[in-house]
């Protein structure tokens, strides 16, 4: 619950310390499993790059997106658009849809098939999600609502939440969750030969992040609906996760029938 980590006289910020630890476990996790997999490392480096290019890009964007529709457009021409153009502002949803983006990118350009990446390796995007989570957690950004029952946090000044009150712990609630989806898609991976991560992803996560949006502070509707962006992001994940999953089962079917 601290902006910055002091290590051997250095400030280290918090929130980007915990994304760079999740990247190191994740990559040490993958190359293994590359490995064990006869899998290309090369081809792993590569998507991982373009991925991480997509998340960037896209969570700018969506951020941006944001506050031009709560400000106008003229707000990007002032100093604070400015400086949150150059700032630390991201939307994770944003970077989800650019993470696809540069995939398909990066497997068109370089031309290799990206499904036994995916299958095997697709566990570990939670698995990081959710150490960006501990970050914010850590920083006091995208602090929940007030609260006063079990586990409520109070955190310190300086923090990026307001001080002094009981909130709820959104953050911790959203990395458990997604480390929870993480493990359930490793398990489901190893269980069956079919991939259903994404599927299962889409899934669980939309209905765990629509239901967090309403003890997330200051998550606003959109004009004349009842949701707030991210909860109309999150249905759009659950509609196209049970579509793929629909999709996926029904190749399955077909398979067997050819092979009967």
């Amino acid at each position: 619950m601290h902006l910055y980590f002091n290590l051997l006289g250095f400030k280290l910020p918090s929130y980007g310390l915990m994304i760079v630890i999740g990247l190191i476990l994740a990559n040490m996790i993958a190359m293994h499993i590359v490995k064990k997999n006869h899998l290309d490392h090369n081809n792993m480096i590569l998507l991982e790059a373009y991925a991480l290019l997509g998340v960037v890009i896209g969570a700018k964007i969506l951020y941006l997106l944001t506050l031009v529709y709560r400000s106008g457009i003229g707000f990007l021409l002032s100093k604070t658009g400015l400086l949150a153009i150059l700032g630390t502002g991201y939307s994770f949803l944003g970077g989800v849809a650019g993470c696809i983006i540069t995939i398909v990118l990066c497997t068109k350009i370089h031309g290799f098939d990206p499904r036994p990446y995916i299958n095997k390796l697709f566990f570990l995007f939670p698995f990081v999600h959710g150490f960006c989570k501990i970050g914010c957690f850590m920083a006091g950004c995208c602090y929940g609502i007030e609260y006063n029952g079990f586990g409520a946090v109070i955190f310190p000044h300086p923090s990026l939440a307001p001080s002094g009150i009981p909130l709820f712990p959104v953050q911790l609630v959203e990395a458990i969750c997604l480390m929870l989806i993480s493990t359930l898609i490793f398990f489901l991976q190893k269980r069956f030969t079919d991939d259903y991560s994404i599927d299962i992803y889409l899934i669980s996560y939309g209905i765990v992040r629509f239901i967090l949006e309403w003890l997330r502070y200051g998550s606003n509707p959109l004009a004349d609906t009842p949701f707030t962006l991210a909860q109309w992001f999150s249905i759009l994940f659950i509609i196209l996760g049970f579509i793929l999953i629909t999709c996926n089962l029904r190749i399955f079917s077909e398979h067997n029938e050819k092979q009967l």
